[in-house]
């Protein structure tokens, strides 16, 4: 197995050969080694960006010739919105048989770090230090201290994550400990599933539901207008729409994954440590501030939730319940 990292610079253009032709040139020299298994990063870092990962669809991050093979040569990809792999030829569960972890325990790192084939790493360009991620593996499974794990998020719950630096102070001078800003690169996280195949699920989930007003996580300075549910087991592009048990339409609103997900609703500019953070969503969930289209706070009872998916026209439903 070949891991290959690429980060050439081609100089002055070919113009006999152009860009298809220099890329096309490029892939018969890696082909030319002979390797039975060829891995390249197609990372994307999507869910960082706060944007929809599709296998298909997502380009890379990673430079014109991984994204060439990848597109052009029909190398497959593993399904991982952050860190995702390139694979052409044998050893196909590198990829396919990846866990929920980029780097960690079942990551295709892990699967290489375990493998019985002999596994080699070639640089194209780059140096070993600006982009040997496997060293990502290593500290994960060494547990360094300076790596942080994330673990048991609840879906739907508001997470906060900044990176701050400090200084150790001088006590001899007087100086005390300095910090910086806990604002200064903040994230707010909603954990959730990811963009749903829809063909897949049997319905659509709502969470809380039965939904009780006045909830503990309820925002509490505009109480109509503080409330939230979730509907998950979303595709990328959707049609959400709230019926009556009679049939009624009384609210509708779209989806689309990593930009329109119900970020706009005032429970995340009452909540959180600054309204100046847009919050990152999975991109399989949608927030709604249960209130119709006619500016009504909704009424006890049962009502439906119709989701219809924009690129197949196909309809999934599911039902909540509102208690106050």
């Amino acid at each position: 197995v070949l891991y290959i990292h690429t980060g050439m610079q081609f100089g002055l253009p070919n113009l006999r050969l152009g860009r298809s032709g220099v890329l096309e040139a490029m892939a018969d020299l890696i082909y030319g080694l002979n390797v039975p298994t060829l891995i390249m990063p197609s990372y994307t870092f999507s869910f960082c960006n706060g944007q929809a990962f599709d296998r298909e669809k997502s380009p890379s991050s990673m430079g014109a010739l991984n994204e060439y093979l990848r597109v052009k040569h029909k190398w497959i990809r593993s399904c991982d919105p952050l860190m995702s792999n390139i694979l052409h030829g044998q050893e196909l569960g590198l990829i396919t048989k990846i866990g929920n972890n980029s780097v960690g325990l079942g990551s295709t790192f892990d699967l290489l770090s375990s493998s019985d084939a002999k596994v080699k790493f070639l640089f194209l360009g780059p140096r070993i230090q600006d982009c040997f991620t496997y060293m990502h593996y290593l500290e994960s499974i060494k547990q360094v201290p300076y790596r942080y794990d994330f673990t048991s998020l609840l879906n739907g719950w508001q997470y906060s994550i900044a990176l701050t630096a400090f200084s150790d102070g001088d006590i001899q001078s007087g100086l005390p400990s300095l910090e910086s800003s806990l604002l200064q690169n903040e994230l707010r996280i909603i954990p959730g599933t990811q963009i749903s195949a829809f063909d897949t699920a049997q319905q659509i989930g709502i969470f809380p539901n039965p939904y009780y007003t006045s909830a503990a996580w309820d925002a509490k300075s505009n109480i109509e207008r503080g409330r939230k549910i979730y509907f998950y087991n979303i595709p990328e592009h959707a049609e959400i729409s709230i019926y009556t048990l009679n049939g009624d339409k009384i609210a509708s609103m779209p989806h689309d994954a990593g930009n329109n997900e119900g970020q706009d609703i005032q429970w995340f500019s009452q909540t959180g440590t600054t309204q100046t953070t847009a919050p990152i969503f999975s991109g399989g969930i949608h927030a709604w501030d249960i209130i119709t289209d006619n500016d009504q706070a909704l009424a006890s009872g049962m009502y439906i939730v119709k989701v219809e998916n924009k690129e197949s026209g196909r309809v999934k439903t599911g039902k909540f319940m509102i208690i106050k």
